[in-house]
């Protein structure tokens, strides 16, 4: 993939204007998880943050990432924990997940799994 110019990404509408060469983010993601044979859960993710373009690299990278927040839907969640980080030269967010899924009455299960948000060379996460 070519590298952006930063007249490239002011046009696509990412950056706020020409004069910012940092702009914010609000970005979701949906990971399912199998309690049973045909028992799932569903935890989405929301990550919020911001995001700036390097002239010298000409690309976008990841600056701050806020506590993600978390909604379930089939089930529970018993949050055992989550941490999350930036990785990969602050072109990624990391956010590793771990608890126990339950569904119903009978059924739940361990888990830890992880999400990763990309951040693209144009600002696009």
């Amino acid at each position: 993939m070519k590298n952006a110019s930063y007249t490239d990404i002011v046009s696509t509408g990412n950056l706020l204007s020409r004069s910012l060469l940092k702009s914010s983010f609000k970005k979701s993601k949906k990971t399912t998880i199998k309690v049973a044979t045909n028992e799932n859960i569903i935890i989405t993710c929301k990550l919020t943050g911001t995001y700036y373009y390097n002239k010298s690299t000409k690309r976008c990278y990841f600056g701050k990432i806020n506590k993600p927040t978390f909604s379930v839907y089939g089930g529970s969640w018993k949050n055992r924990g989550f941490t999350y980080s930036l990785i990969d030269s602050s072109r990624t967010a990391m956010i590793n997940i771990k608890g126990k899924a339950v569904v119903g009455n009978n059924y739940s299960k361990n888990f830890s799994t992880y999400m990763e948000f990309h951040c693209a060379d144009n600002g696009v996460i």
